[in-house]
């Protein structure tokens, strides 16, 4: 990633789909205003969510099932798109799954709120439905 972006010093726009190989999106250019990131693969299940740290991006756009995505510093963005969901299997015949789901949603609760904190400065934010699940 740090290839790419040294290698395309004017990009304005980075759109990822489908990707998979780092948990951590670090872009420090003060050209790139818009990030796109959509369907993160996540591998192993545990300690794979993705941080992304992009002080200077304008336009940021996270879609995506299951995605674990912890914004760090995005203190430029003003438009900001979240639309991704977080799911709980219930159908697994076990007598911990109602405490599993439990503490999963508190986990999904603080990453939401620590999300919006993060956004504070937005002057546009769209969240989907999965905001009022987890709120």
């Amino acid at each position: 990633m740090v290839k790419l972006l040294s290698g395309c010093p004017a990009l304005e726009t980075m759109e990822l789909y489908s990707f998979i190989g780092f948990h951590r999106l670090e872009i420090n250019s003060l050209k790139l205003k818009t990030r796109k990131l959509k369907d993160y693969v996540q591998v192993g299940g545990n300690g794979d969510d993705l941080e992304t740290l992009a002080p200077y991006i304008q336009n940021l756009e996270i879609s995506g099932e299951d995605l674990e995505c912890r914004l760090v510093d995005v203190a430029s963005v003003v438009n900001a798109k979240l639309i991704y969901s977080f799911l709980c299997i219930k159908g697994i015949p076990s007598i911990y799954v109602k405490d599993c789901c439990h503490e999963y949603r508190q986990v999904v609760y603080t990453l939401v709120q620590d999300n919006l904190q993060k956004l504070c400065y937005a002057t546009d934010l769209t969240i989907g439905t999965w905001f009022t699940k987890v709120m």
